[in-house]
């Protein structure tokens, strides 16, 4: 008999393949911060810093990144529904009337279509926080706070995509129904 350790890996495919295994197993008990770290240095590689003629500089101290834990995650779902109330005031009938009011002034589609985008950024941030919620809490109250924010939004984001679209296909149509009171906002 042999002295030492026996040997673990008789060919170097074995021995390959448990390496395969142990960094399997070190991305998927790593994966949230690996995942948030790559989607920075993605982002920050496609950033182009020419300046644009016209375009103001941007004064930004500090490069803004994804939360890694569950709290990092919950301040940024807490985060966008605190923008999302200051850009409606707190209510989103009011925020759609006053779209629709300074539609009949200006009649200009773009003001619909800039809300649109608005409220459509906020939207995307409250759904990336459920689901990198999802994926490290599960289903819990943590969850559950994200996908009530981001519930709220979608449904704001409806109206102003309803009155976007009639205003930009039947301008007539869109003022028959606001008249007849028909629109989903006005049943808030």
């Amino acid at each position: 008999m042999g002295r030492g350790r026996p040997q673990l890996y008789k060919t170097p495919e074995e021995k390959a393949a448990a390496g395969r295994e142990k960094s399997k197993r070190y991305y998927y008990k790593k994966k949230a911060a690996l995942s948030s770290q790559r989607r920075s240095r993605y982002r920050a590689a496609r950033v182009n810093n020419r300046v644009l003629l016209g375009a103001k500089p941007d004064h930004a101290t500090h490069e803004q990144r994804d939360p890694v834990d569950v709290p990092g995650w919950q301040r940024l779902a807490t985060t966008t529904l605190e923008e999302f109330k200051v850009l409606t005031k707190c209510s989103v009938r009011n925020y759609v009337e006053g779209l629709y009011q300074q539609f009949i002034l200006d009649t200009q589609c773009r003001i619909f279509s800039d809300a649109v985008l608005e409220v459509q950024s906020l939207q995307i941030k409250a759904s990336r926080c459920e689901r990198e919620l999802l994926q490290l809490a599960g289903v819990g109250k943590d969850f559950r706070m994200a996908e009530s924010v981001g519930r709220t939004i979608q449904e704001a984001l409806l109206y102003v995509e309803e009155v976007s679209c009639l205003a930009q296909v039947d301008r007539e149509g869109l003022y028959e129904l606001y008249q007849a009171r028909q629109l989903m906002y006005q049943s808030l």
